[in-house]
C-alpha cells in the first residue's frame, strides 16, 4: 500500500486527502507494547506531493498484516543534499503529550476514564474506553500532560490499574492485555530466517526504599530495605529509592510505607534478568505455498507465539512485544519476542493552543453514528460468498476480505443461527454476534435510547464519569446541580450514598417525610430536620431542641422565650421603633 498524506486536522480518513505518497522509497512502522508507534519514510524531492510534506500533517499507512491503517503525525523532516528526505512521524495519540488535563477523579476505572476525557483543557478528539470494571478510585490533584496520566510515570493509570493501551485512529482502549494466544510456531528450517537472543539487566532491582515528601520540604522514608522474593537469584544487591508521595496526602507512618512497598514489590519484582528475542521470519500466509492454508495465522502486536531454535537455546512461548512493518511490501520484517519493558513517556515540547470542546452524550452518539456510517460507506472491495450445503442449497452468506473463507481475516457470517463478526478468520472468535435465541454480544454498544425491563451491569457511568453506579460492589455517586426526589417515605440505613471520606461513618440514616422535610440522624444521636424555611436540631438523648456551633448566621433569628449565650440570658424589648437587648442574668 502507498501511504496517503492528509492535513493536520483530518479525523475521518475516508477520502484521498492531499494525495498519495506514491514515490516513497521506503516506509516502515515500528510498534512496541510500551506505547511506541512510529513511522519512518524516505522520499525523493522529485516525488509526487513532496512539497506538501510538512510538520503536523498526517501520513495514513497500513501497520500490520490484518490490513488496518493508522494516522501518523509528521514531527521531523531531514533534508540531506542527495535528493532524498527522511520523514519521521508518530501516531496521532502522541498529541496527548501536548495536551493538558485539569485535576479529576473517578470512583472506578470506567469513571476515571470518563472524567479523564472531560478534564482536557483543550479541544479533545480522543476517546478513552475499557471493558474492565476495576472498582479502584483514581485521582490527580494538579494539571498534567494527558499522555503522562495514561502511563510512563508513577501514579499513572497504567501504574494504578495495570494493563495495556491499544490505539486505533483517535480511540484509546485500556485493556488487561493486547493480542491473543495464537498457537503459531516459528521454527528453524520452516519459517525462521534469523534470531537474536538479548538479555538486558539495565533495569533490574532486588529491593526498594519507599519515601514521601511534600511541597513544603517535609519528607520521610522507610528506614530499611524491602527485598524482592527473588533477591537471592541475583549475584549482587540492587536497591532503588521509590517515590510514594502520590499515594499519601499526609505523611505516612513506617507501617504504611512498609505496606505500600511490599505491595509494589509483589506486583513488580523480576524473577530473573529479562530476555527478549529479535526474530525475522517468513509470513507463511503470504507465500504461494500456504496462501490457501486453512488457518490465516496473521500475527499482530501482543499475540503469543512459540519460537524454537536449538543453536541459540531458544525454546520459548512468549508474546510479540515489538514489530517492524514494511508498509510498501506489506509484510513484517522483524518481530521482537519477550517481556514487556516499561519506559517513561517521551517528552514532547511543542504545545497546542485550542479551545475546549466537550461533547454531550447526545453529540457523542451522533459522532459515533457518523463514524460508523463513514466506515461502512467507505468500505470498498471485499467479497460476498454464498456457502452451500452438501445438496447444493444455500445455508450461509459470508462477507470477507478474501474470496476464500479459509484465508479470510475480517469476516461476517449470516446463517440460521444468527450473525457473527470476526477479525480473526472464518471460525472466529466472534467479538460481536447476534444469535437466533435473542442474545446480542458486543464489546461496545452505542444507542440514542435504550429501553430494558431488566439491565444487568457492572458499572453504569455518565459520559464524563461524574455520576456512576457500581452494581457489583453496591456503591454509587451522584453529582448533580439540582434535582428532586419524590416519594412519601424514602429511607436507607447506614447509607454511604453520595458520601465520601469519613462522612459515611457519621451518618446513621436519612429520610424524606410526607411533608417534604428532610431528616438526617447522625450516629451520636443528633437529629437535623430541614423543612421549608426552618432548620431544627434535636438531641434525641435529652429530647431537647438545640443549636450547637461556634457561629450561627441568620437573616431573622426567632426565639419562643429567650436566648442564652453561655449561661447568660438575654431578652429583647421593643417600643415599636427601636429594639433593645437586655442582659437579665444567669
Amino acid at each position: 500500500m502507498k501511504p496517503i498524506l492528509y492535513k493536520a486536522d483530518e479525523t475521518q480518513f475516508t477520502t484521498m486527502g492531499i494525495g498519495s505518497l506514491s514515490d516513497a522509497i521506503s516506509c516502515y512502522v515500528e510498534e512496541n507494547l510500551d506505547g511506541t508507534r512510529e513511522l519512518t519514510m524516505v522520499y525523493p524531492t522529485t516525488g509526487q506531493n513532496y512539497s506538501e510534506i510538512q510538520p503536523f500533517r498526517i501520513i495514513y499507512a497500513i501497520h500490520d498484516d490484518k490490513g488496518f491503517k493508522e494516522p501518523y503525525e509528521i514531527y521531523k523532516i531531514s533534508r540531506p543534499m542527495n535528493g532524498k528526505v527522511t520523514v519521521n512521524a508518530w501516531h496521532v495519540y502522541y498529541r496527548l503529550a501536548r495536551m493538558t488535563c485539569r485535576p479529576f477523579s473517578g470512583g472506578n476505572l470506567p469513571a476515571a476514564l470518563g472524567a479523564f476525557a472531560a478534564a482536557s483543557m483543550t479541544q479533545n478528539p480522543f476517546t478513552f474506553t475499557t471493558t474492565r470494571t476495576t472498582a479502584v478510585p483514581y485521582s490527580i490533584d494538579v494539571p498534567m500532560p494527558m499522555r503522562s496520566v495514561m502511563g510512563g510515570v508513577q501514579g499513572s493509570l497504567l501504574d494504578v490499574y495495570s494493563g495495556e493501551w491499544d490505539f486505533h485512529l483517535f480511540d484509546c482502549k485500556f485493556e488487561n492485555r493486547l493480542g491473543r494466544d495464537t498457537g503459531y510456531k516459528i521454527t528453524y528450517g520452516k519459517n525462521l530466517l534469523s534470531a537474536k537472543k538479548v538479555s538486558d539487566a539495565s533495569n533490574t532491582w532486588t529491593g526498594i526504599v519507599p519515601y514521601w515528601k511534600d511541597q513544603d520540604g517535609n519528607s520521610t522514608f522507610y528506614d530499611g530495605v524491602i527485598w524482592s522474593a527473588y533477591a537471592q537469584t541475583f549475584p549482587t544487591q540492587q536497591v532503588i529509592p521509590l517515590d510514594a508521595t502520590s499515594d499519601f496526602e499526609d505523611e505516612p507512618t513506617q507501617e504504611q510505607l512498609l505496606t505500600w512497598g511490599e505491595r509494589y514489590v509483589a506486583n513488580h519484582a523480576q524473577p530473573s534478568v529479562p530476555e527478549s528475542f529479535d526474530v525475522d521470519f517468513v509470513a507463511l500466509w503470504q507465500t504461494d505455498e500456504y496462501r490457501d492454508a486453512k488457518s490465516p495465522d496473521r500475527l499482530a502486536l501482543g499475540d503469543t507465539i512459540s519460537v524454537y531454535y536449538e543453536e541459540l537455546d531458544i525454546d520459548v512461548t512468549a508474546r510479540i512485544v515489538g514489530t517492524k512493518y514494511d508498509v510498501l511490501a506489506e509484510r513484517f520484517t522483524t518481530m521482537k519476542i519477550g517481556r514487556v519493558r516499561s519506559s517513561a513517556a517521551k517528552t514532547i515540547k511543542e504545545t497546542i493552543q485550542q479551545a475546549t470542546d466537550h461533547l454531550s452524550p447526545k453529540t457523542w452518539v451522533n459522532s459515533r453514528l457518523t463514524e460508523s456510517t463513514n466506515l461502512i460507506s467507505g468500505g470498498l472491495g471485499g467479497y460476498v460468498v454464498m456457502n452451500l450445503d452438501a445438496d447444493g442449497h444455500p445455508q450461509e452468506i459470508i462477507v470477507m476480505d478474501t474470496p476464500d473463507k479459509e484465508t479470510a481475516v475480517n469476516c461476517i457470517r449470516i446463517n440460521k443461527n444468527g450473525i457473527g463478526f470476526s477479525q480473526t478468520g472464518y471460525n472466529g472468535t466472534f467479538n460481536s454476534a447476534w444469535t437466533i435465541d435473542g442474545h446480542f454480544d458486543a464489546t461496545f454498544i452505542t444507542a440514542g435510547i435504550l429501553n430494558a425491563s431488566l439491565m444487568r451491569a457492572g458499572t453504569i457511568s455518565s459520559a464524563d464519569g461524574s455520576t456512576w453506579w457500581d452494581l457489583e460492589h453496591n456503591q454509587f455517586y451522584l453529582a448533580a446541580q439540582g434535582g428532586t426526589i419524590q416519594g412519601s417515605d424514602i429511607e436507607t440505613e447506614n447509607t454511604t450514598a453520595g458520601v465520601r471520606g469519613d462522612v459515611a461513618d457519621i451518618l446513621q440514616h436519612f429520610q424524606i417525610n410526607d411533608d417534604a422535610s428532610l431528616q438526617i440522624v447522625t450516629s451520636n444521636g443528633m437529629s437535623i430536620t430541614l423543612s421549608q424555611g426552618t432548620v431544627t436540631v434535636t438531641d434525641s438523648a435529652s429530647n431537647s431542641t438545640i443549636i450547637t456551633g461556634t457561629e450561627v448566621t441568620a437573616g431573622v433569628l426567632n426565639a419562643t422565650d429567650s436566648i442564652y449565650i453561655g449561661n447568660h440570658k438575654l431578652l429583647a424589648r421593643s417600643n415599636g421603633t427601636n429594639t433593645t437587648v437586655v442582659y437579665v442574668g444567669d
